[in-house]
């Protein structure tokens, strides 16, 4: 499945540099919409991605925001393709105001 949402934890620290493996505070943490999501690159996030298990997050120094990317959508559309499924799930794409997310998913399983 597919979330149009992102998932925030604050208070991570305790990671490398890069928020891998940061431990996250229990209070503050909340959900942001996938056009929230495609702003935080201009709030001060830097993108990565984990190539092991194929997944988009974001690290500022102190929030840990994990999310789907255009190159983990396309992994996971690839992954599909494999299987020889013909789509994917998507969950609170009422989160996606843009239409971004789904332009994405629909790009890669054409692909």
């Amino acid at each position: 499945g597919i979330p149009a949402y992102g998932r925030v934890w604050r208070q991570a620290s305790a990671g490398g540099g890069d928020g891998f493996g940061a431990r996250a505070g229990t209070s503050g943490n909340k959900t942001i919409s996938f056009d929230e999501v495609l702003r935080l690159a201009d709030r001060g996030y830097t993108p990565y991605y984990d190539q092991q298990a194929q997944a988009a997050y974001w690290y500022d120094g102190s929030c840990f925001v994990s999310a789907e990317s255009d190159r983990s959508i396309a992994s996971k559309c690839s992954w599909l393709a494999e299987k020889g499924l013909q789509g994917a799930a998507v969950w609170q794409y009422t989160q996606d105001a843009s239409g971004a997310m789904l332009a994405m998913l629909n790009a890669a399983l054409r692909e």
